[in-house]
């Protein structure tokens, strides 16, 4: 069964907040020119830093308001954990009070037809923090275990995932 995601009740500690485990996350940017596709953000972290679910979101949006929301890591140490989770809703995405499980077949389609529109424009970039990066899949180096739904819009979509090895969060609106 999935974590059930939800940042307004995860329990966001000082120890967990500020112990900097954010900065052993990964992240990768699909980018295009195009309006349809846009661009695509996924935000990966090791079960050796955290296999607790509750701490890996924390770590993973962290990171996500640092590289995507322009934050500084002085401006997270600054917060309060019930500060942390405001700004997460007011700067990321207003998070649904009780996500939902999501199929994996599902998610796996939602992801290739992303994938595939994107592979299909010549201005495709993948960067891998912040590097240029020649190629990259995600599912087929990580097995993914379970996947709660944040947000499955046909223009927004946001998933918390759980892999056999970590946990990740991704998410990919259009520009349209």
């Amino acid at each position: 069964m999935a974590y059930q995601f939800n940042i307004n009740h995860t329990p966001t500690t000082p120890e967990i907040l500020y112990s900097n485990k954010w900065k052993a996350t990964d992240y990768y940017i699909f980018s295009t020119d195009s309006e349809l596709w846009c661009q695509a953000k996924l935000l990966i972290i090791d079960k050796q830093v955290t296999d607790k679910p509750e701490e890996a979101v924390v770590f993973l949006l962290q990171r996500y308001l640092l590289e995507f929301e322009m934050w500084t890591e002085q401006m997270l140490n600054d917060l309060t954990p019930e500060q942390f989770t405001a700004m997460v809703n007011l700067d990321i995405c207003d998070f649904p009070d009780t996500a939902l499980y999501y199929d994996i077949e599902d998610f796996t389609k939602s992801y290739n037809e992303i994938l595939r529109g994107m592979q299909g424009e010549a201005s495709l970039t993948i960067t891998k923090n912040g590097s240029n990066a020649s190629t990259f899949d995600f599912l087929s180096e990580h097995d993914v275990v379970d996947v709660t739904s944040l947000n499955d819009a046909w223009n927004n979509r946001q998933y918390f995932i759980e892999t056999w090895t970590g946990w990740a969060f991704y998410t990919w609106c259009t520009g349209a």
